[in-house]
């Protein structure tokens, strides 16, 4: 009974976490779109800042991570406690805005890139923290509690991710930004009070030496992933997630360049993009041996074709282009898997392309 309350608790969380994380990007984006000339940068510099922030938070749930099982639970309920009252705070006070005037008559003087950084920094940091930090904490800590895989969880989670895109298009409809805004605050705060619970649960399961025992060794489960991480695997993590971004940026940089900004364009990219780690667990789909003469065929088709052809065509070539190159990368990194007790490292690592992005655009670029 114990086992099942605090399935649906982290089921439910996980859940939450991903449809917020992705609706107050979607949020963001219908806001400063306008300001900014509806220029493709407010999407990549956006997905920049997310990516860079999301990083960090990871290294939040690997640092906490080296803790016991006590002291994770402690840390992370004196840290909700703040967030929540600091997000109940900003809620209170300008919540149903969502940026205050004054930080839009601060950005004149800053290039539109910096811009866009400012606001979002000066704005969400905090909220996006409490929805970053989720994912890959309650993965752990389930693992510790069923001495299972938690990679099932990351499948739900980017499919609850897919339905915030599609639903995206149905709140603008049907509700102003406002109302859709203040939507969002009351399901995070919910979110957040869900996670108090399962936090002050967990504690009455550890004090009251409940049959379920929350394990910290390593798993010796009969599934199949990497038992001994090595450099080599830490690099083909890096790999397998750098190349689907690079090459979603540099198509969705081509069609807004070249083209025009078509609307909800990049929510189809993005969506193909998230669709493609729910496929990773149907091993029938992906065959080794067919991958790379498939994959120079559609590059032929990619380079070649596009040049004397319609824009439909064109369009849906890169989409069946880029949904393969996704499907075979983030199959190979779910092949790639680490030992479940390495969790918020495999994460940490798969995010830190962010950061490798930001070194290339302001450093080595100018250069």
């Amino acid at each position: 009974m114990k086992k099942n309350i605090l399935n649906i608790l982290i089921f439910s969380i996980i859940i939450l976490w991903s449809f917020l994380l992705f609706q107050i990007q979607l949020i963001y984006w219908k806001f400063l779109a306008p300001i900014f000339w509806w220029s493709s940068s407010v999407w990549t510099t956006s997905i920049l800042f997310f990516q860079i922030f999301l990083f960090f938070w990871y290294l939040y749930s690997f640092l906490i991570n080296k803790l016991s099982i006590k002291k994770q639970l402690f840390i992370h309920f004196f840290i909700l406690l703040i967030t929540f009252t600091l997000v109940i705070y900003i809620y209170i006070n300008n919540g149903n805005f969502v940026l205050q005037k004054s930080i839009l008559n601060q950005i004149d003087f800053l290039s539109p890139t910096s811009s866009l950084m400012y606001i979002l920094i000066t704005t969400i940091w905090l909220q996006y923290f409490i929805l970053s930090t989720t994912s890959s904490l309650y993965q752990n800590w389930y693992h510790k509690i069923h001495k299972k895989e938690p990679f099932w969880l990351y499948k739900w989670s980017n499919f609850s991710s897919v339905i915030a895109l599609i639903s995206y298009p149905i709140f603008e409809i049907f509700f102003p930004i406002n109302i859709h805004w203040n939507i969002w605050w009351i399901l995070l705060i919910f979110t957040i009070f869900i996670q108090f619970i399962f936090i002050l649960f967990m504690y009455l399961v550890l004090n009251k030496k409940s049959k379920i025992k929350i394990i910290c060794d390593k798993s010796k489960s009969q599934n199949i992933y990497i038992h001994k991480t090595s450099i080599t695997h830490i690099l083909l993590w890096l790999l397998y997630s750098i190349i689907p971004v690079v090459f979603l940026l540099s198509v969705w940089t081509k069609i807004s360049m070249e083209y025009t900004s078509i609307p909800f364009l990049w929510m189809v990219l993005l969506s193909i993009y998230l669709i493609s780690f729910i496929l990773w667990f149907h091993k029938w789909l992906y065959k080794r041996e067919s991958a790379l003469p498939i994959s120079v065929i559609l590059i032929f088709i990619f380079i070649i074709i596009g040049y004397f052809i319609d824009i439909t065509s064109v369009l849906l070539i890169y989409i069946i282009f880029l949904g393969y190159i996704w499907f075979i990368c983030h199959w190979e990194l779910f092949n790639l898997r680490p030992n479940p007790h390495n969790t918020t490292f495999y994460y940490l690592i798969i995010s830190i392309w962010g950061i490798i992005w930001w070194i290339i655009v302001n450093i080595i670029s100018p250069i």
